[in-house]
């Protein structure tokens, strides 16, 4: 798994993780954003029917992932947990039991808040220091989940692969 923050650089290791042949799944909520969805974010508003749709296709990438030995997430099931307290929302029961149900590995990748590579696009509009709170919620509700937070190095990409080549080498 690898989250962190939006703009913190996971799609960009994702998709050199990619490159180097490993099966990887995408952040659901970017590519139902590019595909026209509004998300509740934006509008400060309350509605559930994007949630419910982040939720299940986080559901079937698990589920599709499981027959994979090594693969990695940007983001998983736990990060639908995340925006609902940034929006300061209840959390639903549902989605509390996804997170107990389908457990990934135990060793989380977070990217951390990195303002020297943050820029706001059509997709990411948060302001740094909702980053930077973002990032707080992240590695709480991983590591309420039974998570291991591992913070990725501020650094290239290649030296941040490199990275999570020796860690999960050493967790083999």
């Amino acid at each position: 798994m690898i989250t962190g923050a939006p703009g913190t650089g996971k799609t960009t290791l994702i998709k050199r993780l990619e490159q180097e042949g490993y099966p990887v799944f995408h952040d659901v909520a970017r590519m139902m954003i590019e595909s026209g969805w509004e998300p509740p974010i934006w509008q400060k508003k309350q509605t559930t029917d994007f949630g419910r749709a982040v939720l299940e296709n986080r559901i079937a990438q698990y589920i599709t992932a499981s027959s994979s030995s090594k693969c990695f997430f940007d983001r998983g099931i736990p990060d639908s947990l995340i925006f609902s307290f940034f929006m300061g929302k209840k959390p639903d029961p549902n989605l509390i039991d996804a997170i107990r149900q389908y457990r990934y590995h135990t060793l989380v990748f977070i990217a951390p808040p990195w303002q020297a590579i943050y820029l706001p696009d059509a997709v990411r509009k948060e302001s740094f220091s909702e980053i930077v709170e973002l990032d707080k919620i992240t590695r709480k509700v991983y590591q309420e989940a039974g998570y291991q937070c591992i913070d990725l190095p501020e650094t290239s990409t290649g030296l941040r692969v490199d990275f999570i080549h020796q860690v999960i080498n050493q967790a083999d």
